[in-house]
């Protein structure tokens, strides 16, 4: 059963880190990686199996994609004051998802990380594949492990 949260946060460019910034290594270089991108997070509404759900847009001038994304229950549903959260948030479960199946086929990707159904392995190894091949529209493939290496959430 879903429901609807129609909330859009445009953060368009991240320019700091807020109250995440301890959390974040060599500030000044990621955030001039993250220039060259803007963000907009999406509410899409509530999977009660799931969790809240989002899409995260990161466009650049000549280039768009778009990533689903959802969120446990624990955590606050998108506002616009915890708009900016989210998009790092969500740029950061990309990012952590990109290494998951980095030189892993699918069978070392499920015995890592316990799918012992293959249907399901394959739709989440298949799905980080998609995003990992959209991330790499945006970002080079050593600008998205600088990312992953100074943003630990």
């Amino acid at each position: 059963m879903e429901e609807k949260n129609d909330l859009v946060y445009g953060a368009y460019k991240i320019t700091d880190f807020g109250d995440l910034k301890e959390y974040v290594e060599n500030e000044d270089k990621v955030l001039q990686i993250l220039e060259k991108a803007n963000f907009v997070i999406k509410g899409k509404g509530v999977d009660y199996g799931k969790g809240y759900l989002y899409e995260l847009e990161i466009f650049t001038d000549n280039k768009e994609e778009h990533f689903e994304y959802s969120e446990g229950w624990g955590l606050e549903i998108l506002t616009e004051k915890n708009g900016m959260n989210k998009i790092i948030n969500a740029l950061w479960c990309l990012l952590s998802d990109y290494f998951c199946i980095y030189d892993r086929d699918i069978v070392e990707f499920m015995e890592e990380f316990g799918y012992e159904n293959l249907q399901e392995g394959k739709k989440i190894y298949n799905a980080i594949k998609e995003n990992n091949e959209k991330l790499l529209n945006i970002f080079t493939e050593d600008e998205i492990e600088y990312l992953k290496d100074n943003i630990q959430l």
